[in-house]
C-alpha cells in the first residue's frame, strides 16, 4: 500500500537509482541533508521541476550549503511528498501555496487546510465517477463484441446502414 503522505527517504529504484550516498553524505547541524540530485533521484522529479518548486516558495525550509547548493533535511522531503501528492491530486500551484500558507500558520488553520482537502477530494471523487462510467461502457462494448464474435449478439451500427452498407 502506497500513502501519499508518508515518504521514506531512501533511494528509489523505480527510476533504475543506484547512488552511493556514502561518498555524498552531507551534514548540517548533525542532521543528514540531501543535495538536489539526491532529491530528484529519490523522487523522480526532474531537476528543473524541483528547482521550479523551490522557486516559487513551495519549499521554504530548505537550507543552502557553504557553496550556496539547496540541502534538503528529511522534513523538507516529507513535505515534498505531500505537495507532489497533493499535485497528483490535481492541486493548482496556487492552492498549493494557499495550503502551505495555512501549514505555516499552524494548529490554527487545521479547519482551513481540512476544507482545501475536502474540496480536492470532493474533485477526486467526481473524477472516480466518470473514470467508472468510462470503464463501464468499454465494459459493455467488449461484450457486445464478443457476443458479435461468437454469434450471440446480432451486430449492428450506429455509423453505417447494414442494409445499404452507407454511412447514415
Amino acid at each position: 500500500m502506497v500513502f501519499c503522505y508518508n515518504f521514506i527517504v531512501q533511494p528509489c529504484s523505480n527510476y533504475g537509482a543506484s547512488i552511493n550516498f556514502k561518498k555524498q553524505r552531507i551534514f548540517f547541524g548533525g542532521i543528514r541533508m540531501y543535495t538536489m540530485k539526491d532529491v530528484c533521484t529519490m523522487t523522480g522529479l526532474p531537476y528543473e521541476t524541483l528547482r521550479f518548486y523551490c522557486n516559487e516558495g513551495l519549499l521554504p525550509n530548505v537550507r543552502r550549503d557553504k557553496n550556496n547548493y539547496r540541502i534538503f533535511s528529511e522534513r523538507d522531503l516529507n513535505w515534498l511528498q505531500g505537495l507532489l501528492c497533493l499535485k497528483r491530486c490535481g492541486m493548482s500551484l496556487k492552492d498549493m501555496k494557499r495550503y502551505m500558507a495555512f501549514c505555516l500558520k499552524g494548529q490554527e488553520s487545521i479547519p482551513a487546510r481540512k476544507d482545501m482537502l475536502r474540496v480536492q477530494k470532493e474533485i477526486l471523487l467526481r473524477q472516480m465517477q466518470e473514470i467508472q462510467e468510462c470503464i463501464d461502457f468499454i465494459d459493455d462494448k467488449q461484450a457486445f463484441y464478443d457476443g458479435v464474435l461468437n454469434g450471440t449478439i446480432r451486430y449492428t451500427s450506429n455509423l453505417i446502414d447494414l442494409d445499404q452498407n452507407e454511412i447514415a
